[in-house]
């Protein structure tokens, strides 16, 4: 929700918008199959059945998309990262002089600001790596819970309490993951101060640029630094550009990939209470079998009592 409201503060505040019409139509097809996987889940428990080979193909199609999307998104990320690397290299490139000699090295002590920043991103980018290796292991024991359904009532409760412990341990991890979400929402208010800052310094070139045009009809000189401090101008507007639309498109991933971790925190929840259903359901058969063949051996015995 935090990460939610800080975009829409971007998108309000530098009128960039919030993802295209293929986002938005991919977004709407990934919550109408969450939503479907759901429902069956839900009819799957109240009629207390054996998973249909269909449906369980369906779930397990479900997790290989989610798996999917997530290294697409890593890629954006390593692709993102790639972005500020030129960007700092166009900053090195830049000729300096006198005043703009100034003007540049506080930029390129901003820039320092922003690789510390992008500490961060590459922390979260290992992060991301690490979850997504975390998610092939959910799956693989999704698809093992799936498995050890149709067998015995002993054999399912010999399984439950190593799955159970070993869902515990994702959802802790997951849990792990929302912290280190809240981690970016704190370097995204950072860059939001440090874009503040550049919107402060471009203000000021631009009343020094005001300055120049002032007194542009003094000498030649004059007229050399004004046109370097246009060119300084230009640059910086450039670059905040950048930075506002590697901001937004930050958060739209990241918030893309937490809404993705809930939905398969929410599906291996779901799995486990239909694996323990399943349990009970076969303890209970299994119980009522034990019953009745008590039964039949007191009768047998009590015949045989009587026969003798």
């Amino acid at each position: 929700m935090a990460s939610k409201v800080i975009k829409e503060m971007n998108i309000s505040k530098w009128g960039l918008k919030s993802g295209d019409s293929k986002s938005e139509s991919e977004l709407q097809v990934y919550r109408k199959e969450n939503a479907a996987l759901k429902k069956s889940l839900e009819e799957i428990t109240k009629s207390k059945s054996k998973l249909k080979p269909e449906e369980r193909k369906r779930l397990l199609e479900k997790i290989l998309a989610l798996q999917t999307e997530n290294e697409r998104y890593k890629n954006v990320l390593r692709e993102r990262d790639e972005e500020i690397q030129l960007l700092r290299d166009k900053r090195k490139s830049r000729s300096e002089n006198s005043e703009a000699t100034s003007t540049l090295d506080q930029l390129e002590e901003k820039t320092k600001e922003v690789a510390k920043r992008e500490q961060l991103v590459s922390a979260l980018t290992e992060e991301v790596n690490r979850l997504n290796s975390q998610l092939s292991i959910v799956t693989a024991k999704c698809a093992d819970l799936e498995n050890r359904v149709g067998k015995n009532s002993q054999e399912v409760a010999a399984s439950c309490s190593g799955t159970s412990v070993n869902v515990n341990e994702v959802e802790v991890q997951l849990k792990d993951a929302l912290e280190k979400n809240q981690q970016w929402l704190v370097y995204d208010q950072q860059r939001e101060a440090y874009v503040h800052s550049l919107l402060v310094r471009i203000f000021e070139l631009e009343q020094q640029l005001e300055a120049v045009h002032q007194k542009q009809g003094k000498d030649a000189r004059l007229e050399e630094q004004k046109q370097r401090s246009e060119q300084l101008l230009a640059a910086a507007h450039n670059d905040l550009e950048a930075e506002r639309l590697f901001v937004a498109q930050l958060n739209s991933d990241l918030s893309e990939l937490k809404r993705k971790y809930e939905e398969a925190k929410q599906e291996v929840k779901n799995l486990n209470s239909l694996l323990m259903l399943h349990e009970q359901v076969n303890v209970q058969a299994l119980q009522d079998e034990n019953h009745i063949k008590d039964q039949m051996l007191q009768r047998l015995t009590h015949e045989n009592d009587i026969t003798q």
